[in-house]
């Protein structure tokens, strides 16, 4: 995705890409496939998706006039977008219903992670906070810096990344977390957790970590 309302599409492993008509004009952050539908998303509050991979689409009105950076559908009647400034929506099968969080309009929320029960949400400016199904709870994670990314193995280890290198580890559903030396200063955007013991972190300037040893220490892996 990007600028222009462009998607690219390919049907052979990447060797070619075609471009798709998406019937919008605005700048797309992101692209999901959840139960067979493609979901675009991006500036203006811009959220579209089709159910004929591309060829027609349709518009969800959410309700934000804000950029959109990720969007999750935990069913049809339960999901969850949200944004910048801070912006936090929940379609409960009806509406989309904004959250009233006590979150600065500084604040831009980078990514959602689902897992049971619960719905992870990070951002800039140190940024977590972890949803129930009832409740939000704000995480403090004493850090400046903005969170890009969090993936949780099972209900109660994970990790999230972030800016200047940023590692963290939770044993416990993301309570409390320590800080893990990355050994790089990079901003960290893509993790992957195969095990408690392995798990691979990918970032600007082409760094790529790995630790076999549940995050203790990490591996700088060389593309070249």
């Amino acid at each position: 995705v990007g600028s222009g309302g462009r998607l690219y599409r390919t049907i052979d492993g990447g060797l070619s890409w075609s471009l798709i008509v998406t019937g919008t004009t605005v700048a797309l952050t992101g692209f999901r496939i959840i139960d067979n539908r493609w979901y675009i998303y991006g500036t203006n509050g811009a959220v579209r998706y089709s159910i004929d991979q591309g060829n027609t689409w349709i518009t969800i009105n959410i309700g934000a006039n804000v950029t959109i950076t990720d969007i999750r559908f935990i069913s049809e009647s339960y999901a969850i977008a949200i944004g910048h400034g801070g912006v936090i929506y929940i379609w409960n099968g009806v509406s989309w219903i904004r959250q009233e969080l006590d979150v600065k309009v500084s604040v831009n929320f980078t990514s959602i992670y689902t897992h049971g029960s619960y719905i992870y949400i990070v951002g800039t400016l140190g940024q977590l906070w972890r949803y129930d199904g009832t409740v939000w709870l704000k995480i403090d994670l004493n850090l400046g810096v903005d969170i890009t990314n969090i993936t949780m193995l099972d209900g109660s280890f994970g990790y999230l990344i972030g800016a200047d290198g940023t590692i963290c580890r939770t044993f416990n559903g993301g309570l409390t977390w320590s800080v893990l030396v990355s050994g790089v200063h990079a901003t960290l955007r893509g993790l992957f957790i195969v095990s408690r013991n392995i798990a691979f972190v990918v970032g600007d300037g082409g760094n790529c970590l790995q630790t076999l040893d549940g995050g203790k220490t990490w591996v700088h892996i060389n593309l070249n």
